[in-house]
């Protein structure tokens, strides 16, 4: 079952587990009324679009899962789950308990049908409706048919951005890179075709504002609240601070073509990432960082020293560091010190004693009381929202925790 079609009925399951698992405490009925009328705000998300669109979308990211290797699935998406029966029933009208057989799937795709053919483009927003959320921040290469402002902002993507010359040395690293800098070398041109251009530039100043600028300038005038980085699947978070001048020697040599140098290439990436948030920043878009993943070896995911790139900033910049896991207090102390930086970090044991699906992160020894202590400044009060490890949204039952 394609893992991205599943997201309803996870969404869904996130809200049974935790009604189901609470109800041994009793809640005030009056506070309750009051809790069940909050609408989420989920802050990470990649909605596919409308049927019959949803199909052959490929734009609900930069770097679709289906380009991954091969792993285990996590438990809330695994077929024998019990909940999604709830699920089914809720969303579809669907009554057989997991797991289905061959003609089970068959009568479960027929009633998933039946729905999607009578929302219609609506179908998305619908789904919303369902799980409570009020909006949605889409993170999509474009957003189409049934994905639209208001209940869907965009977030896109410009990790293309940061990588402009020739990506085979890097991709060379591992079977997931080689599909991962292909994929975003897809994305660079596609920018590169919005903005009027069949190549590179061939000096560094006018990629920075025929590409870089010009890209993020339509991005925020076709409606983009943010911009994201999914950096992390990519290369380590090492930034440094060099200087413009080697940064325009690096990238007038290799502009043209042919492979550069990992040290040099690097220093020009380290050079274009902060431009970029400084862009970003004078825009006013917050930069969305997917600041790990466990399927990266350790060497390369974030540690307390690698967080340093995001601090130093003369302007203010709001950096949202999501999907980690593996942030230590150290690294959370000095982010915290800036007040320009956001902290979303969203795990299992974050919570501990608050119900919550399973498959909401991965894991961590945060507790809530350090999360609280990162000083997260939220413009607007969210509820906890969190993700399965394929991406897909898992909504913790939490209404309303809003960390100020």
């Amino acid at each position: 079952m394609n893992a991205i079609r599943f997201w309803p009925s996870v969404l869904l399951v996130g809200f049974v587990f935790g009604a189901g698992a609470g109800q041994a405490q009793q809640v005030d009925p009056e506070i309750a009324r009051q809790i069940a009328a909050i609408q989420a705000i989920d802050n990470h998300a990649h909605p596919v679009l409308a049927p019959p669109l949803d199909a052959t979308d490929k734009n609900f990211d930069a770097l679709p899962v289906d380009s991954l290797e091969a792993e285990s699935d996590a438990i809330a998406v695994r077929p024998d789950f019990p909940l999604l029966a709830e699920a089914w029933q809720a969303l579809w009208g669907f009554t057989t308990p997991p797991p289905l057989d061959e003609q089970g799937m068959k009568q479960l795709d027929e009633a998933r049908h039946r729905v999607e053919t009578q929302q219609g483009e609506g179908f998305p927003a619908w789904v919303l409706d369902q799980a409570g959320i009020a909006t949605m921040l889409a993170n999509r290469v474009s957003m189409g048919r049934g994905v639209q402002a208001p209940r869907f902002q965009w977030v896109p993507y410009i990790d293309a951005l940061l990588f402009p010359l020739d990506n085979s040395g890097l991709a060379a690293a591992s079977p997931d890179r080689k599909a991962f800098f292909a994929l975003e070398d897809l994305v660079r041109s596609r920018y590169l075709k919005e903005g009027a251009l069949s190549n590179l530039p061939p000096r560094l100043d006018d990629y920075l504002k025929q590409v870089v600028t010009a890209t993020l300038e339509r991005h925020k005038a076709g409606g983009a609240v943010a911009e994201k980085f999914e950096v992390a699947y990519l290369r380590s978070f090492d930034f440094g601070d060099p200087p413009r001048a080697a940064a325009e020697r690096i990238y007038a040599r290799w502009a043209g073509g042919g492979r550069p140098e990992a040290a040099e290439y690097k220093l020009l990436q380290d050079y274009l990432f902060r431009y970029i948030a400084m862009e970003c920043g004078r825009l006013g878009m917050p930069v969305h960082v997917t600041a790990a993943t466990s399927r990266l070896p350790a060497s390369i995911r974030c540690c307390s020293s690698r967080y340093s790139m995001i601090l130093g900033y003369a302007r203010p910049i709001l950096f949202f560091c999501m999907a980690g896991g593996l942030m230590c207090g150290k690294s959370a102390r000095s982010c915290k010190s800036r007040t320009f930086i956001w902290i979303s970090h969203l795990s299992r044991s974050l919570l501990p004693r608050i119900h919550r699906p399973n498959g909401c992160g991965s894991g961590s020894s945060w507790c809530l009381k350090r999360y609280c202590s990162a000083r997260m400044a939220t413009p607007t009060p969210m509820r906890l929202v969190g993700r399965s490890p394929h991406g897909l949204p898992a909504v913790m039952h939490v209404r309303p925790l809003a960390l100020r």
